[in-house]
């Protein structure tokens, strides 16, 4: 049978729910009835005050009075959250005379004083009557202890706005996640390689005891090929079906979530594909979530830009250690064939075919139009060897799943040969997306307001969250935050020096990544404080240092296990791979400070070279040595 887009039409995962546990979670005096603001909402009263006479529903609301743009002040409540959970939180708002800003709610998250991330709905401006503004589902991210529901108006906004009728939803989270570990990319396996179908699956607390999985691998004829059963608990299972040598078909994996008296919980669908070698897609992602371009693993070191792009930029790009663009705006075969004489690659963007949000065509008018602009742009594009993938989500919250789901299928039918990416801003709910692109990633833009080891924990939670099933590119700042946002509302911008751009960096490749996107060109060609004669030769020194290292970081052989101990040692980061008879132990250090290290190898060590000056170390005894690393430092050992 020959491999055609109509074999993995149906590879998406479909999930019903048999059982859907929701209820309204507790927030104090919601619809403001009573005789005061205080103590449940903390509230400046020269602006908030209650109001008797305007209510969406009961007797009064709180109305928001602001004739001072300078003025920024919020009405909020603290609130208990359980880590198991998922929640929406919404309130009705009316405004009158709103301008320069949008009167809307919130939720915060702190980890003790430090604010860690929110929730902002866009909320509405001008003269509207009541109107229900709710945030997308959301769930406590790892590290928070505190957090926060917010009625206010965006800063620089005048006008007068009402509150009424808030509310906070608890949604139980789904009770079962499954993914397929191999074949990982698409269901696709190829024939005559015996290979087990090996899956991982999620499974809620709110498991009742004494649960089974029951898997059913069913032929193209509706006929039972492979049935098997496993106790499983709360948490992940790994699930290893042995299948043999299956016949070059499509297959479908059933997995049937059971109770103790086998009464059905949840139920999922996976589509495997058996093929002939010849028919795999030249570009794709291999089992190690490497990219794999005819055959040999790639690692995409890229720059985010626009289809305006100059020659002259590509010409630069071409120059440079950067093998591929992600280009903003709708990608045209001119545009590819300008990338393909510089010999790059186009990641291309169809993110902006959604209806309803800031960059929808204008000729996208309804949810149907959709399909009718992108998937043409897609099968018109799908042929050139510029291609390397598609951009489908930048950002976009997951009250858009059904559309993120519909766009990957259309990539599915209408370009196999191609990967999808997506890329998110909230890393705690990539689990969420996993069923949206073949490659996820998050981007962190630390600097200089918050930590620079947020990009570890970025790429850590993203990777961890793809449970090892899905490839992980990350997005890395190369930009100052004064290019966004005024200097009054976000302090002072500063771009990443050349040591902090390295560190970022390699924090990501340390963390499992295993491809880099810089935001980006346009931005590096106009930062404020350095100019662009002065950077571009330290983000390609930067670029060098990974391309160099680039089929030493991707090896998948065998390689030794290596420790570390330093008085801070959760300010390091380290890979260790094998390749060419060498050992290669890739190092960041995120601390301020300098750090004194000790390594030690499980295997005798004969010669230690550090790459980046060429100095040799001598091992402090056949399995280990020290070594000081200066405050963000990036080492790299090879090691014999």
């Amino acid at each position: 049978m020959k491999f055609s887009p109509q074999n993995i039409v149906c590879y998406m995962s479909l999930l019903f729910m048999v059982t859907s546990l929701s209820q309204a979670q507790t927030i104090n005096n919601p619809g403001f009835e009573s005789s005061t603001l205080s103590p449940d909402w903390k509230a400046h009263s020269g602006v908030y005050q209650l109001d008797h006479t305007v209510a969406h529903t009961g007797k009064a609301s709180v109305r928001w009075d602001n004739d001072d743009p300078a003025r920024y002040l919020h009405c909020q409540q603290d609130i208990e959250l359980d880590p198991a959970s998922e929640y929406i939180f919404q309130a009705w708002v009316k405004t009158q005379d709103v301008k320069d800003g949008n009167a809307t709610i919130a939720v915060e998250f702190y980890t003790g004083d430090q604010f860690h991330s929110g929730m902002y709905p866009k909320g509405i401006a001008g003269t509207t009557d009541w109107t229900l503004v709710k945030t997308d589902s959301f769930v406590l991210p790892e590290g928070v202890t505190r957090a926060h529901v917010i009625c206010y108006a965006r800063r620089g906004a005048t006008g007068t706005a009402w509150f009424d009728d808030t509310l906070l939803i608890q949604v139980k989270s789904q009770l079962m996640q499954s993914m397929l570990r191999y074949p990982s990319y698409r269901g696709l396996m190829v024939e005559s390689r015996a290979r087990d179908i090996v899956l991982r699956v999620n499974l809620a607390e709110h498991l009742p005891a004494h649960a089974q999985l029951q898997c059913q691998l069913v032929n193209a004829d509706g006929q039972v090929v492979i049935m098997q059963k496993n106790t499983v608990k709360t948490g992940l299972n790994d699930i290893v079906m042995p299948v043999g040598d299956l016949n070059k078909s499509d297959y479908t994996l059933h997995l049937n979530l059971l109770d103790a008296d086998s009464e059905q919980l949840a139920q999922m669908q996976h589509r495997i594909h058996v093929i002939d070698s010849a028919a795999m897609p030249r570009i794709r992602i291999d089992e190690h979530q490497r990219l794999l371009v005819d055959g040999k693993p790639v690692l995409p070191i890229g720059v985010y830009d626009n289809v305006r792009v100059s020659d002259a930029d590509l010409k630069l790009l071409e120059q440079s250690p950067v093998n591929c663009m992600l280009a903003y705006g709708t990608p045209s075969i001119e545009l590819l064939d300008r990338l393909d004489a510089h010999n790059l690659k186009l990641i291309a963007s169809v993110k902006d075919y959604y209806l309803g949000h800031k960059w929808t065509p204008r000729n996208l008018k309804t949810v149907d139009d959709e399909a009718k602009l992108m998937r043409p742009l897609v099968r018109s594009l799908r042929d050139h060897p510029a291609l390397l993938a598609w951009y489908l989500n930048d950002e976009l919250p997951l009250s858009y799943m059904d559309r993120f789901k519909a766009h990957y299928q259309w990539v599915l039918e209408d370009d196999p040969a191609h990967p999808a990416l997506t890329v998110l801003m909230r890393p705690h709910q990539i689990d969420r997306y996993l069923h949206t692109a073949d490659v996820l990633g998050s981007d962190p833009y630390p600097l200089p307001h918050k930590p620079i080891e947020l990009v570890k924990q970025w790429t850590q939670k993203t990777v961890e969250l793809t449970y090892h099933t899905r490839s992980v590119w990350q997005v890395v700042q190369a930009f100052n935050w004064q290019n966004y946002r005024t200097q009054t509302e976000h302090q002072t911008g500063k771009t990443p020096t050349e040591a902090q751009l390295r560190n970022m960096v390699w924090q990501c490749l340390t963390n499992g990544a295993n491809g880099i996107l810089l935001y980006s060109l346009y931005d590096i060609q106009r930062n404020p404080d350095v100019d662009f004669e002065t950077y571009w030769p330290q983000v390609c020194k930067v670029l060098e240092e990974v391309q160099q290292h680039a089929p030493a970081i991707l090896s998948v052989e065998s390689a030794p296990f290596i420790t570390l101990q330093a008085d801070d040692a959760q300010a390091f980061s380290i890979r260790v791979t094998q390749w060419q008879g060498a050992t290669y132990a890739f190092v960041v250090c995120t601390s301020d400070q300098p750090q004194t290290v000790r390594f030690t190898c499980e295997k005798p060590i004969k010669q230690i070279q550090e790459l980046s000056t060429s100095k040799i170390i001598d091992p402090a005894n056949a399995k280990s040595w020290q070594d000081t690393f200066k405050p963000l430092e990036v080492r790299v050992y090879q090691l014999k």
